[in-house]
């Protein structure tokens, strides 16, 4: 498989990221308005940047080798679904922040 991080949000019924390309296309579609949260914990900034809705999740998508070439099977799972924390972690956070075990 491969593991990718990606930017999702983690407070709707339907998390993940088909669910966030929806939600950030809806919103473009309104012409974007207003830009709110409301935060019920530390911290609101991170470094360089505000913190918002969304938080870095790994996703594992399993692939597999078809005729010479490798294709994507299913949907990507979600290694933190629904849970209000990154990983990779921040400004300084990357792939050494999660291991994958083969099994």
């Amino acid at each position: 498989g491969l593991v990718v991080a990606a930017r999702v949000y983690v407070d709707g019924d339907d998390a993940g990221m088909a669910a966030t390309a929806a939600r950030d296309e809806e919103i473009e579609k309104r012409g974007g308005g207003l830009d709110a949260h409301l935060f019920k914990r530390l911290p609101v900034r991170e470094w360089d940047r505000w913190l918002d809705a969304k938080f870095a999740h790994p996703f594992l998508q399993r692939v597999e080798r078809r005729d010479g070439s490798y294709v994507c099977v299913g949907d990507p799972v979600d290694g933190l679904h629904r849970i209000p924390t990154s990983c990779p972690s921040g400004a300084f956070g990357g792939k050494g922040d999660w291991a994958v075990h083969g099994r």
